[in-house]
């Protein structure tokens, strides 16, 4: 990501939040807590506290955190928390309070802008257009094959583009918008609900939408 800002000072670094999850998951089942954190539902919903702390605003991370301690497990927990506090959360001082950014800055991570914005959280998007682009391609096209998929491709793309432009949004849209559009309600709640209410809100809704 250093190399990435030298070559092009002007881009705005953004994680995906997907993808951010799963690692967080991914580091439960290495440290051998993923299968209590899954089936305990006093440590899951301690998990899913955490687990959205990329919704609450960068510079209210710290201090949210340090409630949730109070909330969680930290015996249970206590090896993961090194692991988000050296990567995400940021040390602590000789109070407990947070003073720093982790490894990588809130600013990659952190998604509360973007819920607000209603802005992209993932690139499942992309991955979604490159699973589009490879079924219309095929394996190992020819050079006359690859342009001729590509005008087809591109046709193709741009017939949705007309449909949506008219209204004809496909059911699986609609229900993205609806669960975009309660995501953003929370994250505009921030300052009027107590943190970890914010969070399990956020949780909540997440759960409804399932993505």
């Amino acid at each position: 990501m250093a190399t990435l800002k030298r070559g092009f000072s002007w881009v705005i670094i953004c994680g995906c939040e997907f993808h951010l999850a799963q690692n967080w998951w991914s580091k439960l089942v290495e440290l051998d807590m993923s299968e209590t954190a899954d089936t305990s539902a006093e440590k899951q919903e301690e998990y899913l506290l955490l687990r959205f702390l990329p919704y609450v605003p960068k510079n209210e991370v710290g201090a949210t955190y340090e409630i949730l301690l109070n909330y969680i497990d930290i015996h249970f927990f206590g090896p993961f928390l090194d692991y988000l506090e050296i990567n995400y959360i940021g040390t602590r001082d000789h109070h407990g309070i947070t003073i720093d950014n982790g490894l990588f800055k809130r600013e990659t991570w952190n998604v509360y802008d973007r819920a607000i914005t209603a802005g992209m959280k993932t690139n499942n998007s992309v991955k979604d257009y490159h699973h589009k682009l490879n079924l219309f391609m095929g394996n190992h096209p020819s050079l006359w094959r690859f342009i001729f998929k590509m005008k087809e491709f591109d046709e193709s793309i741009y017939s949705d583009v007309r449909q949506w432009l008219k209204g004809q949004v496909p059911p699986g849209r609609r229900t993205w918008e609806r669960a975009l559009a309660r995501k953003q309600r929370v994250a505009q709640n921030f300052d009027v609900l107590q943190r970890i209410h914010y969070l399990r809100s956020v949780a909540s809704v997440l759960a409804e939408a399932q993505f």
